[in-house]
This record gives C-alpha cells, sequence and structure tokens, in this order.
C-alpha cells in the first residue's frame, strides 16, 4: 500500500513539473472507456493502481407512511354521539366537523404533494397518503440511488467517544453506596451512618475527627452571626465534608468522518468528472424547499431533509472487513479550494488542482450490540 502511495505521489509531483512548463489537456493521455455518462469516479486513468477505494452512495429510503405514523383519525377527531343531542344539533355539528376535517386535509395534501416521493391521494377515499423519511431502511445494505468511488484517502480516523458528568453523592450518598457494596438495605444503611455521626458529635469519645465534622454541620449560622461563624467553626475544627465525587455515565456521541481529496486532472475528461464529482457533493448537502402556491409565487415553508449516504470503504471492489462499517450519514460540510498549491490555469479558465474535503455525521449513535457481533441482539456480523 506504501508503494501505491508514493506512486501516486510521483505522478502528481511529476504532473506539476510539466504543467508549470505549459502542459496542456490535449498533450496528455485519454482516459479508461467509460461505461456510463454520469459515472462519478477518480482517478479514470491508471485505475489498476488504486485497489483500495471509498465508496459514497445516496440511500434510497423505505419511507414512512405519515397517515398510519401520525393518525389521522385521532388528529381530525372522530364522529362523536352527544347526549340528547337534537337531529338538527347533530346535523350542523357534523357538517361542521366534516369541513373542517376537509380544510386540513387539503392543507395536509399541499404540503406533502409537494415532494417527490408521495403517493397521489386523487380518487381516493383515505385523503392524505405519503411514504417519505428513513423509515426502516437497511443500515448495512440499503438501497443505493447513485454513487461516486474516489480513491482512498490517508488518515481515516473512526473516532468512539462517550460522555460522562461528575456526580457529588454527599455524606448519605457515599453511606448509601457503601452499604450497598456490603449487602445491607438502604435505610440501614443510613440509619447506620448517620447514628455513628450524631454519636461523635455529641458523645467526643473515640472518634475525634468525625465528631468534629459532625459539628461542622450543626447549623450554627442562623444563630451565631451568619455563614461567616459557620466557616469559622469549620476552619478551627480542621476539616470539611468529602464531596465523594462520581463519575456517572451520560451518552455516546455521534461519530464524525472527515475526508480530504486531491483531484490533479490528467485529461479533459478526467477535470470534467472532477467538477461534477464536486457538484453531486454540494447539491446533495443542501436541502430540497416544500412550496406552497400563494397568488402565482411559490413559497417555501419547510425543507425536505437531505438525502442520506452510505459509506463503504472497498478493496478490490468489495467491502473491507478489515475496517468497522460505517452507518448511514448526513453531510455536513462541502470545502472546495481552488489552485491551493500553484496559480496556474489551463487557456480555457480551467483549474488544475482542486481539494475538496468533506464532512459526515451518523444519523445515529452507536450501542454495544452495533460494534460487538457477539453480543445478543448484533444486528450484523461485520460490525460498525
Amino acid at each position: 500500500m506504501a508503494d501505491k502511495s508514493k506512486n501516486f505521489g510521483n505522478k502528481v509531483a511529476n504532473f506539476g513539473k510539466k504543467f508549470v512548463g505549459g502542459l496542456l489537456f490535449d498533450d496528455l493521455p485519454e482516459a479508461a472507456e467509460v461505461s456510463e455518462a454520469d459515472r462519478l469516479e477518480y482517478p479514470l486513468h491508471d485505475t489498476q493502481d488504486y485497489k483500495s477505494c471509498i465508496e459514497f452512495g445516496t440511500i434510497q429510503e423505505a419511507g414512512v407512511d405519515l397517515k398510519s405514523l401520525i393518525g389521522f383519525g385521532s388528529l381530525f377527531g372522530k364522529n362523536e354521539t352527544i347526549e340528547d343531542e337534537s337531529d338538527e344539533d347533530k346535523t350542523n355539528r357534523e357538517k361542521k366537523e366534516s369541513e373542517a376535517k376537509q380544510k386540513q386535509e387539503d392543507a395536509a395534501k399541499t404540503i406533502l404533494e409537494s415532494q417527490d416521493n408521495v403517493d397521489s391521494t386523487k380518487g381516493k377515499d383515505d385523503a392524505v397518503q405519503t411514504t417519505f423519511g428513513t423509515g426502516k431502511t437497511n443500515e448495512v445494505n440499503p438501497q443505493i440511488l447513485k454513487k461516486c468511488k474516489l480513491y482512498l484517502p490517508a488518515a481515516i480516523p473512526f473516532r468512539d467517544t462517550a460522555s460522562y458528568e461528575n456526580a457529588d453523592l454527599g455524606m448519605s450518598g457515599a453511606i448509601a453506596e457503601a452499604g450497598g457494596n456490603a449487602g445491607k438495605n438502604l435505610v440501614s444503611s443510613l440509619f447506620s451512618g448517620v447514628g455513628q455521626t450524631a454519636a461523635a458529635a455529641f458523645g467526643g469519645a473515640g472518634a475525634e475527627g468525625l465528631g468534629r465534622l459532625a459539628m461542622t454541620k450543626v447549623s450554627v449560622s442562623k444563630y451565631l452571626g451568619g455563614e461567616g461563624t459557620q466557616l469559622a467553626v469549620k476552619q478551627a475544627a480542621g476539616v470539611t465534608m468529602n464531596p465523594n465525587t462520581r463519575s456517572l455515565f451520560k451518552s455516546v456521541a455521534l461519530r464524525e468522518f472527515a475526508f480530504q481529496f486531491k483531484f490533479i486532472p490528467l485529461s479533459k475528461q478526467e477535470h470534467d468528472t472532477v467538477i461534477r464529482i464536486i457538484s453531486f457533493f454540494r447539491s446533495e448537502l443542501y436541502p430540497e424547499d416544500i412550496n406552497v402556491k400563494v397568488g402565482d409565487q411559490d413559497t417555501s415553508i419547510g425543507y425536505k431533509f437531505p438525502k442520506r449516504f452510505k459509506i463503504k470503504i472497498l478493496y478490490e471492489d468489495k467491502e473491507n472487513p478489515n475496517v468497522p462499517r460505517i452507518l448511514p450519514c448526513y453531510l455536513r460540510d462541502v470545502t472546495t479550494t481552488y489552485n491551493p498549491s500553484n496559480m496556474s490555469m489551463h487557456p480555457n479558465g480551467e483549474f488544475g488542482e482542486i481539494d475538496m474535503g468533506l464532512a459526515f455525521s451518523e444519523t445515529r449513535t452507536l450501542s454495544r450490540k452495533d460494534v460487538d457481533p457477539t453480543v445478543e441482539g448484533a444486528i450484523n456480523s461485520g460490525g460498525f
């Protein structure tokens, strides 16, 4: 692998030298024939030198039936019988309920039918039907809409982090903890510990430190001059309470991934592919508008979530089992830098060197069953 990386570096360096000397795209070899017109892959030249690559695919979501999820029957109300209601009142009430329900359903249609994958409700008795969102999409092998395959960059960190918070148990908490460790119940542990402290405070025999500590807990401030007096008692006693600070587990963090790519096209075809690759990621970062018609104008009232990405690390076009898998991700950041190391350009204004940085965040946190395939209930044998 090191030899391949060195080989790629030498090619980049040599191309830089030639380019400064005035090399044009016409002087370069043509790329291998592209099988698909919209193929998104880099590099196109010498692909046999790059057995490892990384593949980004936009996910076709399974979808959610919002009608079932929300429950429009509950949302819009049901016909109910009111005791002692006259036939005329019942007719008027049901008419108003029907009109209100129809208005709500029409508004829902306007919003939901503006999305690409909303099922048409025209001619159906059920007023609103839609299937969009993540639903029960397979996280390991989801259906992919469009792929982009790039060379595997150096330094791909997988960072697993957990959050902990500090908690002060205090005297009673520490006593309860010790009782639990000793196999005693909570109530008896508290009575035993507090009883020993009180006895030491007022008996004074055989427990000097404990007695002083107990006396500092006696509320003398409201009788002898306020908080300053209480602090003076603590200073004179020369003891203070142990807060018994413990570290408590709080949560796990979403994993984030960042990738850096350098593009130095070796042909016009490869340059155009790089431009399409950058456009692909930039367009998939942004959400689609949800519009409603106001007169002759379309007004955005919301956003449809951007597509999620499935990221795979491949070796010889097969998923590499030697690295953890990556859950479906949202694309958070696309950074494009044109001519990062020189100011040279082709005669038609095209850049000879482009850097692209991508940042992703997984859409949910992991638990042990996602990572360890031996845990009961593990969702796959590969592990994330």
